[in-house]
């Protein structure tokens, strides 16, 4: 009757060691950094708000005979870095503490070209958005386990 009850500790054991790397077997592994590309005429300047402290709270927007319309986002920024710079840009990030990044960029000169913004994930693209002429800024969010979110603040 030993050998039910070695069994048993036996797979105990190898449950107890299979736990830490148990989320990777139940889908994506947890991000470790995000990568922030801008792109644009060489020189052209930029401010760009980026921020891994912050919460956020999806809402759904419905139109008045309650069909979806599209998704809004409410931000609260607790830590946050304002960079003045000119492009191109390229920094990463590490996002392991908080798991999300929150990145906005804003139109600094009055011609108006075309500004890509690309947020990259674990070396993944998971955004590639372009500020258009005409628009002055542009929100993108992560939240891992969410999908990337793409906003146009109304007033910030």
């Amino acid at each position: 009757m030993k050998r039910p009850k070695m069994v048993c500790r036996w797979l105990a054991l190898a449950l107890v060691l299979a736990l830490p790397g148990g989320c990777s077997l139940l889908g994506e592994d947890e991000p470790d950094e995000a990568r922030i590309v801008l792109e644009g005429n060489a020189g052209t300047p930029a401010r760009l708000i980026v921020s891994r402290n912050f919460l956020s709270q999806r809402r759904a927007v419905y139109d008045d005979e309650g069909v979806f319309l599209r998704d809004s986002v409410l931000v609260l920024l607790v830590e946050a870095d304002t960079l003045a710079l000119s492009l191109p840009f390229d920094q990463t990030y590490d996002i392991r503490t908080y798991r999300q990044i929150y990145a906005r960029l804003l139109r600094q000169d009055s011609t108006g070209e075309a500004l890509t913004l690309r947020l990259l994930i674990d070396g993944k693209t998971r955004a590639e958005e372009q500020l258009q002429p005409g628009q002055d800024s542009l929100v993108v969010l992560y939240n891992y386990r969410n999908r990337p979110l793409r906003e146009e603040p109304d007033d910030v």
